[in-house]
């Protein structure tokens, strides 16, 4: 029997939902057309709230909370969950659900022995529910990819506690197998496998996921066939083996195999170009020089680390030196597909380590134009090991036990979900979350000459950059003019098809995205706020996932456009009175990647770098681009672990070990 727990309105519009409440309900809409497809039992509970509020628990009392009261829009399914004819629906006013005794009748009349939760929230309802089912004598399944949770932390004690005493945690793929739906899962085309291990990929795999080109939503890509465990349990495998092998290369040859991949790259290089172009959406000029960064990046890569062993003495007959850590999960995003994913990917192979690659869904062809790149250089079989898949895929990959160290770069929620992982295993993580970045311009700036950087850093490949321009704080007596001049570039930027070298926008990667970018923006006029240029779909591109370049005034500090990353093409302006006060704006959101000083005053520069809390601080230039020699990490919310990129990568794919009693000859 399926128990679909709290699947309501109210619940899913709860802020911080993770996963957001638009994938959630499309795989819970899955696992509920599997299950009646193959004449599994349903039942919805829900929660129901009287109108009085008498039966509201005690901490909704207190806070002044009315969900889910009955008879009001809130305490309804959404139209993807609604109860079908037949399907029972029992009501409750706490956590658990099986305080409704007419559930448990239910059940007995059914006959069902195994049932299958899903719903919300994971850390409360669903929790108390399995428990309370297990403790009832029933076989639980959870399905992993079909809960949500807006306290991510408690979601995953959640769940490594439900799974220590018996409760299996499946994806609906899963599920649907074990249902004998499987059948029916598969029966959708799919043209790229799962996971490419040695040299083939693997069949089959999880649940479709389909690609769209973002420039014309309309146009759909082949689908992507996600990892199953078994895949990711066979590509961890084979890391392992493999790295087995690779750690005893001497470094001269690792440098051989890397500098021979750097040249493979190379030669894909208009093939990458284009992949980035219509896969992610990203203006060609762009993706040309994502190209060049990421054979940069292999060859610091190669200078840096393939090197014959740096020994430390540290006493007499006492030395230390570095040893590769093991087996690196690296899990890759879609705004940088290439030089993201290279910049994990080789320093750790140099530094001889094996990797398990989970890359972003929407960017199949690149990574498939990767994989050639490191066949071609003869790198052992399942050195670099590829699965395929979503968030779900990427928190199984982080637990496997097999996998020593997990690089990311992801959303603040994605990267505190799979911080959580790692912490339940002791393993270190390295994670870039993202950038909330402030440029500073102080009265002394070059307004005219300043302008135009500042709107090709915060609108092109439309804001979806971690290091974007999004907020801009100006001196109050320069407050109108840099407006003004703001106002005049953004419009100056061509909006349009990626492919042209003359777009400095493209679309956003989704429609979830442009219409996430668009109630932002709406809820910022709706506080206030005024949209200076911009605000809306750009006419004639309503086929795609467009978002016009816009830029905000009299957007508050406390407001959620000044606090938190909008991930697209949207600045705010704002003004301030001294550098005290602009550093205290700088500082005053949870993110702390980059800002950007445009000043020539010495004592503004002295202070400025002294507090801006951020990893990257920048001095009268934009926000956007990085040396691939130099570390690259955020403070706070932004970053987590040691910076990438460069001799820093060291600090992340090797583990020090200290070494008594060679007094003249370290040991190889």
């Amino acid at each position: 029997m399926l128990l679909l727990v709290d699947v309501q309105q109210d619940y899913l519009a709860r802020p911080g939902l993770t996963p957001a409440a638009g994938p959630l309900l499309q795989r819970m809409a899955q696992l509920l057309a599997d299950c009646r497809a193959r004449g599994i039992p349903v039942v919805h509970v829900h929660t129901r709230i009287n109108r009085d509020g008498s039966n509201r628990m005690a901490h909704l009392r207190r806070d002044g909370i009315w969900w889910c009261v009955e008879g009001t829009p809130g305490a309804e399914s959404p139209p993807e969950a609604a109860p079908a004819a037949g399907e029972g629906v029992f009501y409750k006013d706490v956590f658990n659900a099986f305080t409704n005794s007419s559930l448990h009748r239910h059940i007995g009349a059914v006959g069902a022995d195994v049932l299958i939760i899903a719903g919300l929230h994971l850390h409360a309802c669903v929790r108390e529910t399995a428990l309370a089912a297990y403790q009832s004598g029933y076989r639980v399944w959870i399905a992993d990819d079909a809960v949500g949770s807006y306290d991510v932390l408690h979601a995953e004690l959640s769940r490594d506690y439900l799974g220590s005493r018996g409760m299996e945690f499946l994806s609906g793929a899963e599920i649907a197998a074990r249902i004998g739906a499987g059948e029916k899962v598969e029966a959708t085309t799919v043209a790229a496998d799962a996971a490419w291990i040695g040299d083939h990929w693997l069949t089959g795999g999880g649940r479709p996921w389909e690609r769209r080109n973002p420039a014309r939503w309309n146009e759909r890509l082949e689908s992507v066939a996600q990892a199953s465990d078994g895949q990711i349990e066979q590509a961890a495998v084979a890391a392992a083996q493999a790295q087995g092998l690779w750690r005893m290369c001497v470094p001269d040859e690792r440098g051989e195999y890397l500098a021979a991949f750097a040249q493979a790259l190379r030669a894909r290089g208009e093939a990458l170009i284009q992949a980035m172009v219509t896969e992610v959406g990203k203006p060609i000029g762009d993706a040309g020089r994502e190209v060049d960064r990421a054979v940069k990046l292999t060859q610091v890569a190669v200078a840096d680390f393939c090197i014959p062993p740096r020994w430390q003495e540290c006493a007499k007959d006492v030395h230390a030196r570095r040893q590769p850590v093991g087996v690196v999960a690296a899990i890759t995003p879609f705004n940088n597909p290439l030089a993201i994913s290279i910049g994990k990917l080789i320093p750790a192979l140099a530094l001889g380590n094996a990797a398990v690659w989970k890359p972003a869904l929407p960017a199949l062809k690149t990574t498939q134009l990767v994989v050639e790149a490191l066949a071609e250089a003869g790198l052992p079989d399942g050195l670099v090991t590829v699965v395929l898949g979503d968030g779900q895929v990427a928190q199984r990959l982080a637990r496997h036990s097999l996998v020593d160290r997990v690089s990311v770069t992801a959303s603040v929620a994605a990267g505190r979900q799979l911080a959580l992982a790692c912490a339940a295993t002791l393993k270190p993580i390295q994670a870039e979350l993202g950038g909330n970045n402030a440029v500073v311009v102080m009265g002394d700036a070059d307004v005219g000459r300043i302008a135009e950087e500042i709107a090709r850093s915060a609108f092109s490949f439309a804001g979806q950059r971690c290091t974007a321009a999004r907020r801009i704080l100006v001196e109050r007596g320069r407050y109108r003019e840099l407006t003004e001049a703001l106002v005049a570039a953004t419009r100056a930027l061509h909006v349009g098809d990626p492919g042209l070298a003359a777009t400095d926008v493209g679309p956003l990667i989704s429609r979830a995205q442009q219409q996430a970018v668009a109630t932002a923006v709406a809820a910022a006029v709706n506080g206030g706020a005024r949209v200076l240029c911009g605000g809306g779909v750009p006419s004639g591109l309503e086929e795609g996932c467009w978002y016009e370049p816009t830029l905000v005034a009299d957007s508050t500090p406390d407001s959620a456009l000044f606090r938190e990353e909008t991930f697209g093409p949207v600045a705010l302006i704002h003004p301030f009175d001294d550098i005290d006060a602009a550093v205290a704006l700088v500082n005053a959101v949870p993110h702390g990647l980059v800002a950007t000083l445009y000043s020539d005053d010495e004592s503004a520069q002295r202070q400025f770098f002294a507090e801006a809390e951020v990893g990257l601080v920048k001095l009268n230039c934009a926000p956007a681009g990085v040396h691939a020699d130099a570390p690259f990490g955020g403070w706070k919310n932004s970053g987590l672990g040691p910076p990438e990129h460069g001799h820093w990568d060291e600090e992340f794919y090797t583990r020090v070990q200290a070494l008594y009693g060679w007094s003249v000859h370290a040991p190889g």
